[in-house]
């Protein structure tokens, strides 16, 4: 009965010191406060509240303190002697000796799928520091395997893409398999735009699947806005300005057949029309073209984080002032907005623009709940949130009004 007694207050003594010691990290070299906070899902600022002195950088064998709302990866159970059985072990969940790059996949969620500590994978995986992660690949995830020899350079196949009206450069690259990068290393003329109606030639690997299509695309319709001919400009001239080739702006406007003239009004895509104001010498003024009559609604996502001051007990709103350099730039660029909004109104021009606090990390924003609580049926462009993956995920949401 004594021993059973013992054994449980063991048990309890062993199981506060593992969760002690879950709380905390020893920090490895390579690592830095910022693969941290992706490590525990929280952000750089929750490290550095709980550990002032990572401010002045991380040494290895630091020992840094997580913050409560850190999400501690479940580690994978180490071989154990099991009671009375010496060499009986717990067995472990096997590596494979190889991966192969999947789209979307980072050295650091292979990592983290396989259990492997930072820096293994490119310590077995040398190339990674040369030609970077690329889809397909073949990793290494063991000591002593060979690294595969590279397949084959495959045959490629070369397609063509007429760009319809609301389609984007990631969309298209998605559709056939490829990077933006790539579509715009092989159509140079689309890197500043993507004019409706362009002919692209698309290269891709032959072993990677193409999103074939049986039946040809019917283009959708062309949503466009009135131009004025001015007086000097040229089918070339105008074709150069919407980013069009002269036979796609002669099938928008069949009466060029006949010749151009001043104050003639042509048809010209609404996605490109922004393209009338400017020439080959520079830009013209926005107030000529300006419709003042329409009432444009605007919506602003900035990350203020107000909530986090508020809540900040430790920092004051000055002390913070300082040093945020994140919430600078944000107030920066609420400050060009502001002057650009009283512009556009010194203009005469009828916008009414919203501001909204996105309230972002990496991974979240408040915008995605903004969007369910206000009203954007009426809107007519949203700018914003900051980070990449929130703009997409805004876009998605809006999606549906168009």
């Amino acid at each position: 009965m004594k021993g059973i007694f013992w054994g449980w207050v063991l048990g309890i003594l062993c199981s506060v010191s593992l969760n002690a010691q879950n709380r905390t990290h020893k920090v490895v070299a390579g690592e830095t406060v910022v693969s941290l906070a992706q490590k525990y899902q929280v952000t750089p600022y929750d490290l550095y509240k709980v550990n002032p002195e990572a401010k002045n950088g991380l040494k290895p064998a630091m020992v840094l303190v997580l913050p409560p709302n850190a999400v501690v990866p479940k580690t994978k159970p180490t071989p154990a002697v099991v009671a009375n059985k010496p060499n009986a072990t717990v067995a472990q969940t096997s590596v494979p000796a190889t991966h192969t790059v999947l789209a979307k996949e980072t050295v650091f969620s292979i990592s983290k799928k396989y259990g492997l500590p930072a820096g293994t994978l490119e310590a077995l995986n040398p190339q990674l520091k040369t030609t970077g992660l690329q889809t397909g690949m073949v990793l290494v995830l063991k000591k002593g395997v060979s690294t595969p020899k590279p397949m084959p350079a495959p045959s490629t196949t070369e397609l063509t893409h007429v760009v319809q009206a609301q389609e984007t450069k990631y969309g298209i690259a998605t559709r056939y398999g490829i990077s933006v990068a790539e579509l715009e290393a092989q159509n140079p003329t689309i890197v500043d735009s993507l004019p409706v109606g362009a002919v692209l030639k698309i290269k891709k690997s032959a072993s990677k699947p193409a999103t074939t299509v049986a039946e040809p695309i019917k283009p959708k319709p062309v949503e466009t806005l009135a131009y004025t001919v001015q007086n000097g400009e040229t089918v070339f001239s105008l074709s150069r300005q919407f980013g069009l080739s002269e036979a796609a702006l002669i099938r928008l406007n069949p009466e060029l057949k006949d010749g151009l003239k001043e104050g003639m009004v042509l048809q010209v895509p609404m996605q490109v029309s922004f393209a009338k104001n400017r020439t080959d010498s520079g830009v013209k003024d926005l107030a000529q073209s300006a419709n003042r009559q329409k009432r444009r609604e605007l919506v602003l996502f900035l990350p203020f984080n107000a909530a986090k001051i508020q809540n900040d007990t430790v920092t004051g709103v000055v002390e913070r002032l300082k040093k945020d350099k994140f919430l600078n730039m944000t107030l920066d660029f609420y400050s060009g907005a502001l002057m650009a909004i009283d512009s556009a109104r010194t203009l005469g021009l009828n916008v009414n623009v919203r501001i909204f606090d996105s309230q972002e990390s990496r991974q979240t924003t408040a915008a995605l709940d903004l969007l369910k609580q206000e009203d954007f049926s009426q809107v007519d462009a949203v700018i914003g949130p900051f980070y990449q993956i929130n703009v997409e995920k805004v876009a998605a949401a809006l999606e549906a009004q168009k």
